[in-house]
């Protein structure tokens, strides 16, 4: 019972659309650099924080059966 809370826990943390939230991430901060700095670099002055920056996330990982 406690070791399948501790998993539908875990499962929850998981993220499965990581691509989408980098390319978001890589979006806005071109577009702010384009309205503030007036350059088109899409890393420059972004900083990702939380368990992104910290590299923690929980990253869902697909198993193929081979």
């Amino acid at each position: 019972m406690l070791a399948t809370a501790f998993e539908n826990y875990c499962t929850g943390l998981e993220i499965d659309n990581m691509d989408s939230i980098l390319n978001r991430y890589s979006e806005i901060v071109k577009r702010l650099n384009k309205s503030y700095w007036d350059i088109e670099d899409e890393d420059e002055h972004g900083y990702l924080v939380g368990s992104l920056g910290r590299h923690t996330v929980f990253v869902k990982i697909v198993v193929a059966n081979i």
